[in-house]
């Protein structure tokens, strides 16, 4: 993550649940809390980019153990307001994921696939394959580009990576990266992993385990 979008997430972070409050994206995220509870249940998780820990607060009652990571540090403050006794937040690189001790049962991401870019993905991915077995879920899920409801595109660079300027409440803007992959192009990405692609109104959700 830029420096930027880092200095974007954390001048955001007393207002960033205000997304989960959108009326139109209510269905969706139950639908999503309920395909997700049953996947981590019992399970020693890691969650990577976990944020103000919203995701975090919701599994962690199915779950037996969540290690939650987050590059940003007022982003975990506000993560570690809310104590759960059964989870660890920790402040770690999404690139550097072989330095987490061992293997977890489940991966998730939420939110986190389109701020990587396209030239990183795999070494993203070769990052996160250290972390799991063959029997390890892992599970993303992030918006879908619905004209009139998503940020306007603002461009796209010589990587095809493409960009949006976003609002904070006091006004100040930020040009960040937001990308939107196609199910067609994740799963020829993913090439090593079986991929079970779903789409909602307002997100996707994919959940994939190394072959």
């Amino acid at each position: 993550m830029t420096h930027r979008m880092q200095q974007y997430y954390s001048d955001r972070v007393e207002e960033y649940e205000e997304i989960y409050r959108k009326p139109e994206r209510q269905e969706d995220l139950q639908t999503l809390k309920a395909l997700l509870k049953p996947e981590v249940a019992g399970k020693h998780v890691l969650e990577i980019a976990c944020g103000t820990g919203y995701w975090t607060r919701h599994l962690s009652g199915s779950a037996k153990w969540i290690t939650a990571i987050d590059l940003n540090a007022e982003m975990l403050a506000e993560a570690r307001r809310f104590p759960l006794k059964n989870v660890d937040f920790q402040r770690h690189d999404i690139y550097t994921l072989d330095q987490l001790p061992g293997t977890y049962d489940c991966i998730l991401g939420g939110f986190i696939w389109s701020h990587i870019p396209l030239e990183k993905i795999d070494r993203f991915l070769d990052q996160m394959r250290s972390k799991t077995t063959h029997e390890t879920p892992i599970i993303f899920w992030d918006n879908r580009y619905i004209p009139g409801n998503s940020t306007p595109i603002t461009y796209t660079d010589a990587k095809g990576n493409t960009f949006q300027n976003r609002s904070l409440n006091d006004g100040r803007t930020y040009t960040i990266l937001k990308n939107y992959p196609d199910p067609a192009w994740i799963e020829a990405h993913l090439s090593s992993y079986t991929v079970e692609f779903t789409q909602l109104d307002y997100f996707w959700v994919m959940k994939c385990q190394y072959r």
